[in-house]
């Protein structure tokens, strides 16, 4: 199902069955453009009265697995960052502009046994 830009659907979990931590209503949203899994959960007040709702907005679901939402933080910096440059000749910097470096990094150079 398609929604119209930052809207969405909520429906009853049917699979809720005894688990406490599952959410009581599931569904998706277009947030920004982008399909979102939405998953909400009543809970009464503290003085019994009255209920609320908490909300939870998530990438969707993959079958199969999906990275953590930390690893997928990680991916999307590494790809908004420039890529690496190797430490060549061409990439020291040059110590004539004043500006010396305060070291240059040779992979070779450790004194590690392997």
């Amino acid at each position: 199902m398609e929604h119209k830009l930052n809207q969405g659907a909520i429906f009853k979990n049917d699979y809720k069955g005894d688990q406490f931590n599952a959410p009581d209503f599931k569904g998706k949203m277009n947030v920004d453009g982008e399909t979102k899994d939405v998953a909400l959960w009543l809970n009464p007040s503290k003085e019994g009265k009255k209920e609320y709702f908490t909300i939870k907005i998530s990438e969707p679901y993959v079958k199969g697995g999906q990275a953590s939402a930390v690893d997928q933080y990680n991916q999307k910096a590494a790809a908004a960052q420039p890529s690496a440059q190797p430490t060549t000749a061409s990439h020291i910097p040059d110590p004539s502009n004043g500006i010396a470096p305060a070291a240059v990094f040779n992979a070779t150079d450790d004194d590690l046994p392997f």
